[in-house]
């Protein structure tokens, strides 16, 4: 799917966390992770992994929509190696409904141009099985399959501002064959009903890679990503209430910092 989305400023804030918080615990869906604005992930609870050099550092910048505060990482183009936080999870914690939202501004994400021709830019969870979430480049973001290939793409301007990503994820079956993911960016849906034979298969790879990442992974070019608020929730309930609930979360991001 490729396109032009219609840009709306959101001033993204606490607000975020507390939206989240709302339409996710009171419902009984707890949080699993968090990050808030220029707070150095590691004392949230992630871990870097910081393999080729590279910088990660907190501050804040204006932008069309105001003042955001941010932690960035950078990434040096080293081939097959990556700067990025992890946040450990367990199995049970992704075995059931899960949102992924996310402040991002992409500051600079070149395709991979060694070898796959994408870029790296993370906002991903990944379960036992599969890669969930978005990579994210100048001018567009994207699905990645087993191929390291788009098996979903959408145009975009990622660079202007800050934009607020949503990965929704449905447990349709009492198996992991019939899950899906929906992917909005500042409300608009996306991606609708990806499934599991259209994102990155990692059930046989050595060593477990679940968990919620952010950074960049393995690059070929200049990587630098600037993440304001972070939250990975349990959604227990119907995906009708979590899309009603989105609309919760983006009104609160239209208040301004500034």
């Amino acid at each position: 799917m490729n396109g032009n989305l219609p840009r709306k400023k959101s001033v993204l804030s606490v607000l975020l966390l507390l939206a989240i918080y709302l339409s996710s615990s009171a419902h009984g869906g707890p949080i699993l992770a968090t990050h808030v604005g220029k707070t150095d992930p590691k004392t949230e609870g992630w871990k870097l992994f910081n393999a080729t050099g590279g910088s990660v550092s907190g501050g804040t910048e204006d932008t069309p929509s105001g003042t955001h505060d941010y932690w960035e990482v950078s990434h040096p183009s080293v081939y097959l190696q990556g700067n990025y936080y992890r946040y450990f999870l367990d199995s049970a914690d992704l075995d059931t409904d899960w949102r992924f939202s996310g402040s991002i501004r992409v500051v600079d994400s070149k395709p991979h141009y060694w070898k796959w021709g994408v870029p790296f830019g993370l906002f991903i969870v990944r379960d036992d099985e599969s890669t969930w979430g978005l990579f994210l480049g100048n001018n567009v973001i994207g699905v990645l399959d087993s191929s390291i290939s788009f098996s979903h793409s959408f145009s975009m301007n990622t660079q202007d501002d800050y934009h607020l990503y949503d990965v929704l994820f449905h447990r349709n079956g009492p198996g992991s064959a019939d899950d899906t993911m929906d992917v909005l960016v500042d409300g608009n849906l996306i991606f609708n009903d990806v499934t599991r034979s259209e994102v990155q298969d990692i059930s046989s790879y050595s060593g477990s890679l679940r968990g919620a990442w952010l950074g960049s992974g393995s690059s070929g070019a200049y990587t630098v990503m600037r993440y304001g608020n972070v939250a990975l929730s349990v959604i227990p309930e119907p995906a009708t209430f979590t899309l009603l609930s989105l609309g919760l979360g983006v009104l609160a991001y239209r208040r301004n910092r500034s």
